[in-house]
């Protein structure tokens, strides 16, 4: 009840706005979703929805401010959520909390929903899901049709609410951060934008570049890039070849991973699948696995499990990918904001020509631009492009720090550093074995954002992100070898087939992630006896000694039993692998009482 009044009042102090220039911050008790909890600031700004025009409607922001630790703090920090369509709040709640945490040793740190997003008003929500036809092809007139309704709907309602859904662009939302400047009564502020974030960062830099001390980007997205190149999804694809390449047991298993997919892909142009499942027949051919790549190349798990998908579809397997392509088939139609501000963005035509002369060589297709490569899904919103003149960013003299990831398949790394080349004072880090979110994998990336901030310091070339592991192509038949052995003699033969796999030479290829799996498996078949769990994931810890997710998965199970110096011991080296990893500072709090 405690917790449920704190987020009641919240959301109270979150629906009083203030206008723009004012500073009325109420404090408030923050809560993550792991049950951390700091003392905040709230606020909610009153904007228009077109700066400069009169009797424009007014809008709402939301606004967090944690003040800094430091005692003479630097440049506050604004963050600014990627998409678009994220609610900065709800980050702030999740995946950073724990990197905003550390920031505040250097400056205080405020988070907002920018316009269209989460809680501001009013809200751009549609009601919904996508619900594509399954059972067809995604160029296929029923498919189109659905797209074109949601485009005429979704815009109806916009106009329903009074909404001007062509005012929700990046230049109306980088002026709402200049008022967000002026509510906290700072000549300058540093930002951090990740992903959309970095475009609409880049969009203030542009409009504002005074009142920016400095700037961190992740995940980059130039003003002139919204619409991706497909040459840049078959450098991913390179870049994981390579990576197999680079170990040996996977090498000897997909020793020409590029030569795979194009196999595969070859085969479903040829004969696409109509694939049974619990949701009904899905439709899987070349085009919706380009798409499902693309909509999934930021997500370092994927990318791991991309290579043993290839592998069960060139056995005649494609049960997990229909079963992935129904996710994006039927995902939640989410806000509009996300179309409105895409749309302004724009593609100027000569991009535009470059993505139609690549798009028919590439492996990848033009998956990364759907749905807004169809003018059926663009042209119902009614939205003006923001022209070359927004695409064409001057260069700039604000010290800015670049990151991507080594597997971001979302956004360029190459287009990343060519944005880096045009400011006189920048720094560029790659941050190794991961994708498009990186920020809470690693410390390291949390203090090079501190050292850039306090002196302009730049980081490594490459920063250590994560161990690049993909699964096992294999596991499905390890899987049903462990279901029979577990079967027939419980976690003691588990264990056996597990130690016999992970080390043989030859044969399957048992790794880190597969132990993971079959912890998984144990703990699903045997729910009222997590010894036998237990049991299991410290015969993979011998095997595979400090894996971050074997010893959360301990962690939580000694907990649940009771064990308190076991669980503190794995908490507290899951801090010494990942310092940032999400609620493990608060759990080890509850346990030390």
């Amino acid at each position: 009840m405690k917790r449920l009044a704190r987020i009641f009042l919240l959301a109270m102090m979150l629906t009083l706005p203030v206008r723009a220039g004012s500073a009325d911050w109420r404090p408030i008790r923050f809560t993550s979703v792991y049950g951390d909890e700091v003392a905040a600031e709230a606020t909610s700004i009153l904007t228009h929805e077109r700066h400069g025009v009169s009797g424009s409607h007014e809008i709402s922001l939301p606004a967090i401010r944690f003040r800094s630790t430091a005692a003479s703090p630097g440049t506050p920090i604004v963050y600014l959520a990627g998409g678009p369509g994220e609610s900065g709040l709800n980050r702030a709640r999740q995946e950073i909390f724990a990197v905003l945490m550390r920031l505040r040793s250097y400056a205080d740190v405020i988070v907002f929903d920018q316009r269209g997003t989460g809680t501001a008003s009013p809200s751009l929500l549609l009601e919904g899901n996508y619900d594509l036809p399954q059972d067809r092809p995604l160029h296929d007139a029923a498919v189109r049709a659905r797209l074109a309704q949601i485009a005429s709907v979704g815009a109806a309602e916009m106009r329903r609410r009074g909404v001007d859904l062509s005012a929700y662009n990046t230049e109306q939302s980088a002026e709402d951060i200049e008022d967000l400047r002026q509510a906290l009564g700072v000549e300058r502020i540093a930002i951090w934008g990740h992903s959309y974030g970095s475009h609409l960062g880049l969009a203030y830099l542009r409009a504002h570049p005074d009142h920016v001390s400095a700037a961190i980007l992740g995940g980059i997205n130039d003003l002139g890039n919204r619409w991706r190149l497909p040459s840049d999804g078959d450098a991913l694809l390179a870049r994981i070849d390579a990576a197999i390449r680079a170990d040996p047991r996977m090498a000897e298993r997909i020793p020409d991973f590029l030569g795979l997919v194009r196999n595969v892909m070859t085969d479903l142009d040829r004969r696409p699948r109509q694939v049974p499942s619990a949701h009904g027949t899905i439709y899987v051919g070349r085009e919706e696995l380009q798409v499902l790549i693309a909509l999934n190349s930021g997500n370092i798990f994927f990318i791991r499990e991309l290579p043993a998908l290839f592998v069960r579809m060139a056995h005649g397997d494609f049960a997990r990918v229909a079963e992935l392509i129904q996710q994006f088939r039927s995902a939640p139609l989410g806000t509009a904001m996300r179309h409105g501000m895409h749309i302004a963005s724009g593609v100027s035509l000569a991009r535009l020509a470059q993505i139609a002369a690549e798009a028919p060589g590439a492996i990848s297709g033009d998956g990364i631009n759907f749905p807004y490569n169809l003018p059926q899904f663009v042209d119902p919103w009614h939205v003006a492009d923001l022209g070359e003149s927004f695409r064409s960013p001057p260069p700039s003299n604000v010290p800015v720090l670049f990151m991507n990831g080594e597997f971001d398949g979302r956004t360029s790394t190459r287009e990343a550093r060519e944005t880096a080349a045009r400011f006189s004072h920048s720094a560029f880090s790659e941050v190794t074995g991961v994708a498009h979110d990186f920020y809470n994998f690693t410390p390291q990336i949390s203090e090079a954002m501190l050292a850039f901030l306090r002196d302009h310091s730049s980081p490594p070339a490459r920063i250590n992100g994560l161990a690049m592991e993909f699964r096992s192509p294999d596991e499905p038949e390890i899987v049903q070898a462990f279901r029979q052995d577990y079967q027939r003699g419980g976690v003691d033969a588990a264990i056996a087939l597990m130690t016999t796999m992970a080390g043989a030479t030859t044969g399957p290829l048992f790794n880190v992630s597969t132990a993971r799996h079959l912890a998984g498996l144990i703990a699903e078949a045997a729910p009222a006896r997590p010894l036998e769990t237990i049991r299991f994931l410290q015969a993979a810890d011998g095997l595979f000694p400090n894996d971050f997710l074997i010893a959360r998965q301990m962690a939580t199970l000694y907990r649940n039993v009771g064990d308190r110096s076991h669980a503190i011991e794995k908490l507290e080296l899951l801090l010494r692998i990942d310092a940032v990893a999400g609620g493990v500072e608060h759990e080890l709090a509850l346990l030390h009482g």
